[in-house]
């Protein structure tokens, strides 16, 4: 249990608070811990390749919302994927399915969410037009893949870590 001080007359608040951990009691990451931009491609091959264009493996998949200024995330449409909200009786379908399970949790983290994948998108499609040959497809998402996990890297490392740590 976590205490939260408050103000009023003094009193203490409990939060509960528990980690997952396995048998034997150790706390267990189930997400990567590198800065790999694995909340644009997903941390696991099943959520990856979910996450992938099915008709051009170069891109990555994206849904149309009427009055969207472009392209967003694909809809979690089987609903089979954990995906966390803020809204308690939210449909699963209904929601946005990304890398990171967190996206839906506010506009600010999806609005990230989508401006890498148009990124990926935009960059494995300039990728793919200056080749003709079988491995295009692939080369271009690698290629694409790794320029967007630099972006997160450089921001990361150059912009919000200086800050933070002032």
């Amino acid at each position: 249990m976590l205490t939260r001080p408050t103000h009023a007359q003094g009193s203490n608040k409990q939060i509960p608070f528990t980690r997952a951990a396995d048998s034997f009691g150790r706390v267990t990451n189930l997400v990567t811990s590198y800065i790999d931009a694995s909340t644009v491609y997903g941390s696991d091959a099943v959520r990856a390749l979910a996450l992938t264009n099915q008709t051009n493996i170069a891109f990555l998949a994206v849904s149309s919302v009427s009055g969207s200024a472009g392209p967003l995330p694909p809809r979690n449409s089987l609903g089979s994927f954990d995906v966390e909200t803020v809204y308690a009786n939210a449909d699963p379908t209904k929601l946005f399915l990304t890398g990171g399970q967190r996206a839906n949790e506010s506009p600010q983290l999806l609005s990230l969410h989508t401006l890498f994948v148009r990124e990926h998108n935009r960059r494995a499609a300039a990728i793919y037009a200056s080749f003709s040959d079988f491995e295009t497809p692939n080369i271009a998402f690698s290629e694409a893949r790794r320029f967007v996990i630099a972006t997160v890297q450089r921001i990361t490392y150059y912009e919000f870590l200086p800050v933070l740590v002032r």
